[in-house]
């Protein structure tokens, strides 16, 4: 039996390396995987990246037609849907009945399995604000249901969906409150559950400015206007007392200035919260879990929008700063300087007024990253997604056979093959991960590229 020649590489890197038994191609390293620029026809489609979501192969990038400081008169908004193994827009979504010319639709964005919600919040005229729930597996684009808020509120600032549950922040009628909303009732029409009023509207304003859900809790974020401290507060939604909270986690300095509400965001047990220069990570499984476990502060003291927005997924954290050429840092608290960031996302273009990193999200490593001024194209606003690098492994297995797979599944890479090297010698075909081959008689090429 001869053993055959196997080569493999990362294409996107113009790498071929011929391989031993056990070769490992690659290391941890984020990189950007894709620009989204156009959201689609409508001329609503303006400011895109000014919310942004992230779950599996799926992005939704939030254009709500209107900007908090610069007013388009006569927009609704919308958001936009990306596969992010193809780097496709699936579909544009606007609302379809129309509430009034300012309702910024696409303000807040959330995913959970095939629902997306799409927060409107209506900030110039009534600002009652409503919330879009769209199903994804649907190829029309219009949506199934509409939550409306009171008017004043402001309800859809914030949204987040988890399994059969929807958390939607109303942060301005009087000091803010949050609404609870059934999704699981076999007619599909959602349900107010219950209400989250302001737990201490004494002394917090902005109760729901930010919401984020992880399985069944909740946090909801407010701000302090007397000493600019910050809190979240934490919910059992599955508990007997959904809307009492379970734990108060405040900042132990300086928090939202006015228009810069905190910003919250919680997976499993982990929680973290953002304020103008730092980022306090907090533990429920902790003994002192109203305690931070770990501040983050600004690697560039002078950059005020540090913090701007944040994200978790598991153990890896993304603290965007909207208004400075890093426009996010990430972190990862299995290291042992879990303080440091281990990667800088820095601005992608030349624009130096993009607002990148007014919004993050993260899913496993794939992190979403906007841009809502953005000038790449006619139209404001852009999005870009970055994965880390893949790890290419090559094992021996059972006589005359190998195995060839990729780790972590970042979207958008496939697998090709070629007898040899040359333009228009790979196949074309797409091999899975983890493909056995035969590794006797011949010669084989592979390589791991970018769609």
């Amino acid at each position: 039996m001869s053993l055959r020649r196997i080569s493999v590489g990362i294409f996107r890197l113009g790498l071929v390396l011929t391989i031993s038994p056990l070769v490992v191609v690659g290391q941890d390293n984020y990189i950007l995987l894709r620009s989204f620029y156009d959201p689609g026809p409508s001329t609503n489609s303006l400011w895109l990246g000014s919310s942004a979501a992230i779950e599996g192969s799926i992005a939704v990038v939030g254009a709500p037609g209107t900007h908090a400081f610069l007013v388009e008169f006569g927009n609704i908004g919308g958001a936009a849907v990306f596969d992010l193994n193809t780097g496709r827009r699936l579909k544009w979504l606007e609302p379809t009945s129309w509430i009034e010319p300012n309702a910024g639709a696409g303000r807040s964005v959330s995913i959970s399995g095939q629902r997306i919600a799409v927060g409107a919040p209506g900030y110039f005229t009534s600002a009652r604000g409503s919330v879009y729930l769209y199903d994804s597996s649907i190829t029309n684009a219009s949506p199934i249901a509409r939550i409306d808020g009171r008017d004043g509120s402001q309800f859809g600032t914030a949204v987040a969906l988890s399994g059969d549950r929807m958390v939607v922040g109303a942060p301005s009628l009087g000091r803010g409150y949050a609404s609870l909303v059934d999704l699981s009732l076999s007619d599909g029409d959602p349900r107010f559950q219950s209400v989250i009023d302001n737990p201490d509207p004494t002394n917090y304003y902005g109760f729901g400015s930010s919401v984020s859900m992880s399985g069944g809790l909740a946090a909801i974020a407010a701000y302090r206007c007397c000493d600019l401290t910050s809190a979240a507060w934490i919910y059992d939604l599955g508990s007997d007392s959904p809307t009492r909270p379970m734990a108060t986690l405040k900042t132990p300095g300086a928090g939202g200035l006015g228009y810069f509400f905190p910003k919250v965001a919680i997976s499993g047990q982990l929680v973290v919260m953002g304020v103008p220069g730092k980022a306090f990570v907090f533990d429920l499984r902790s003994v002192t879990a109203t305690n931070p476990i770990l501040t983050l502060t600004n690697p560039i003291p002078s950059d005020n929008s540090y913090a701007w927005s944040v994200a978790i997924s598991g153990t890896r954290i993304v603290v965007g700063a909207g208004e400075s050429e890093v426009g996010g840092y990430v972190y990862d608290l299995t290291s042992p300087t879990a303080s440091n960031p281990i990667r800088r996302l820095y601005r992608p273009g030349p624009n130096s007024d993009s607002g990148f990193g007014q919004s993050v999200a993260i899913y496993d490593s794939t992190i979403l990253v906007g841009a809502p001024r953005d000038a790449s194209s006619q139209r404001p606003g852009g999005a870009y997604v970055y994965g880390v690098q893949p790890t290419l492994h090559f094992r021996v297995g059972a006589p005359g056979k190998a195995s060839i797979s990729w780790s972590p599944g970042t979207p958008g890479f496939v697998l090709e093959a070629a007898d040899q090297l040359g333009s228009g010698r790979w196949s074309g075909t797409i091999f899975t991960n983890g493909v056995t081959i035969d590794a006797t008689n011949g010669q084989g090429f592979y390589r791991l590229r970018l769609q």
